[in-house]
């Protein structure tokens, strides 16, 4: 008998979540409109959707919506930092999903580019740099930065741990930015805004990890403090009715139910009613 090999593998991709697809599939669908547009009228679309000191003041306010707009964003001159940055939110924020879930990944990844974007307004007027900025990498530095701290161990880019290439990056980033505070030097990489996306990466994970478990439940709130409060003043309007209407019972019990006003009248009948029907 002759010996048969076994056949190739064959190799798959992963199942990545739906939400990871959706987040890539807006970035790439803007990154496609911007380079039609580009390549059929000469307009920079792109600059409408910068985010920048002076940019986020116009419009009546209306600028600071470039915060949102300038994470899905990605010049079209440059399809590498498309690239790279989807493949990294694709393949790291696999594992972050596994832990929080869609609605986590989704807050994240959001929270992250606004952070970015901070981050590249305020260290960019430190070193003197008020140029905008485009790009999903600060919401990418969120994810994988959180990544590090959530599986350290875990081993990604060429069977390197998270922790060291994701230090590794953050580390590079830090000594960018302070080469170019020192020196003056400002090239086309924004490393405030991927520093802004790293630091609410490790704040999300230190401080927030527990808000974003939670997120992972569909009882877990996007705003738990907005619901505290409702909670909080819907228990403070209970212990007001009640006091209300202990106080009536007691009037109608002292002097009778002529006693009371049209609008003590309908309070009574709309307590009754909650009772009967709760």
């Amino acid at each position: 008998m002759r010996y048969q090999p076994d056949p190739a593998p064959r190799y798959r991709m992963p199942a990545f979540p739906l939400t990871l697809k959706r987040l890539a599939m807006i970035n790439l669908a803007v990154y496609l409109i911007a380079a039609l547009v580009r390549w059929t009228t000469s307009f920079d679309l792109m600059h409408f959707f910068a985010c920048g000191w002076n940019e986020i003041q116009e419009g009546y306010g209306l600028g600071a919506l470039r915060f949102v707009t300038a994470i899905f964003s990605h010049d079209p001159s440059s399809p590498f930092h498309l690239i790279g940055n989807m493949a990294v939110l694709l393949f790291l924020g696999n594992f972050v999903y596994s832990e929080i879930g869609g609605r986590g990944i989704l807050h994240l990844f959001l929270v992250g580019g606004l952070a970015g974007g901070v981050g590249h307004i305020a260290l960019g007027a430190v070193a003197g740099n008020y140029a905008p900025a485009i790009g999903a990498s600060g919401a990418v530095y969120a994810v994988a930065v959180y990544l590090a701290f959530m599986a350290p161990r875990l081993r990604i880019f060429f069977n390197f741990e998270a922790c060291w290439v994701v230090g590794v990056y953050v580390g590079v980033g830090i000594y960018l930015y302070m080469n170019e505070l020192f020196t003056g030097f400002s090239g086309r990489v924004s490393h405030g805004g991927h520093l802004g996306g790293a630091l609410y990466g490790a704040l999300a994970f230190k401080f927030f990890r527990g808000y974003y478990l939670r997120l992972n439940f569909k009882d877990g709130s996007w705003f738990p403090g907005v619901q505290r409060w409702r909670e909080n003043r819907q228990k403070k309007a209970l212990v007001n009715e009640r006091h209300t209407l202990d106080e009536l019972l007691d009037k109608v019990h002292r002097e009778g139910m002529g006693s009371l006003s049209g609008s003590e009248r309908k309070f009574l009948e709309k307590a009754s009613k909650k009772r009967r029907d709760p």
